[in-house]
């Protein structure tokens, strides 16, 4: 099942340049895709992911964050935020194939460890570390 929960009802390639969230739903994983511009905007369409898939009581989040095109300062809270939820939901968070937008980042911030991250190749980037 599919839901577009994006911002506004702006769709990407529109001229704002805004992003989208889109959630599939799969049995007790859920699928987050992220597309475009990951700014301020945003914080509510991550937020209603994060409590739909806890909702449908999900214990794996896989957040698909390769068409990501810039993420800012309130895209990572958003990550973090979306992270410390599963994990107090008893689920984990897991960032799928992260843009190079997303993944310099997540090193500019010293964060890159703290994820579960899974590449193109769908190798393990390393386990999510507890704060």
């Amino acid at each position: 099942m599919m839901r577009d929960v994006g911002v506004g009802g702006v769709e990407e390639g529109d001229a704002l340049g805004l992003g989208e969230v889109v959630v599939v739903r799969s049995g007790s994983a859920s699928e987050v895709v992220v597309r475009g511009e990951v700014d301020i905007a945003m914080t509510p369409a991550f937020d209603d992911a994060i409590a739909d898939a806890l909702a449908s009581g999900a214990t794996e989040l896989s957040m698909d964050l390769s068409e990501v095109t810039f993420m800012g300062s309130s895209g990572l809270a958003g990550l973090l935020r979306s992270q410390r939820l599963m994990r107090e939901g008893g689920g984990r968070l897991v960032l799928r194939a992260p843009s190079r937008a997303v993944l310099d980042l997540l090193e500019m911030t010293r964060l890159t460890e703290r994820f579960g991250l899974q590449g193109e190749d769908e190798r393990e980037a390393g386990p999510a570390v507890e704060p």
